[in-house]
């Protein structure tokens, strides 16, 4: 957003002058394999390893993941992005990073992208339960998974749907310690048909 300021001194106008704008930072590279640091956002995650290099302090990754059958829509256009949360905070904040330094998507043109039941992303985010490692067994902690909605909840196809678009970009051992959790109290419902969701493969956390 652009802002101007305009000074009035002893009750005579100066012209607006266009406030100094600071250089946009530059987007790190893209997609670097299993090297995310210092990178954007990557692709695919194959170890524990991958998913905390993109984790922020708090041990979660937001991703952004393509709904089968919803046209791609640029910026996103790989099958999965899981995002650098050491750089980028909000999922709408990474989006606009993403696009060419002249384009602008508002909040209200963004969350029904990924948000609503029209959505052509599946948002949400992976979060390594630290606190439940195992290691004296040689566990590894679970990953827990959600799916932001529009306050509507998500149905068993739905969650069904996510957890099978969300497992090819990432290698079967860490997609086996996936487990979905909801996301608000419109997404509690879901839990009741367990039968339906471990029917699916999807475990739940």
């Amino acid at each position: 957003m652009r802002f101007s300021v305009s000074l009035v001194a002893l009750g005579a106008c100066v012209p607006t002058v266009p406030a100094p704008l600071a250089p946009s930072p530059p987007v790190p590279p893209v997609d670097a394999g299993s090297t995310g640091e210092d990178v954007a956002f990557v692709t695919s995650l194959s170890s524990t390893a991958d998913l905390l290099a993109v984790a922020n302090e708090d041990n979660y990754v937001d991703f952004l993941v393509q709904v089968d059958g919803a046209p791609v829509t640029p910026p996103i256009v790989a099958p999965c992005v899981f995002i650098n949360g050491n750089l980028f905070q909000f999922r709408s904040e990474f989006v606009n990073a993403m696009l060419p330094p002249d384009e602008v998507m508002s909040i209200d043109e963004l969350y029904p992208l990924y948000v609503s039941r029209d959505r052509v992303w599946w948002g949400g985010a992976l979060v390594y339960m630290l606190d439940e490692r195992r290691p004296s067994k040689g566990q590894d902690a679970p990953i827990a998974w959600y799916v932001v909605d529009d306050g509507t909840g998500l149905g068993v196809d739905d969650v069904i749907a996510a957890h099978r678009a969300l497992t090819p970009c990432m290698s079967s051992a860490l997609a086996s310690r996936l487990e979905w959790r909801p996301y608000g109290s419109a997404q509690l419902s879901t839990i009741e048909d367990l039968a339906a969701l471990e029917a699916a493969g999807v475990a739940v956390h």
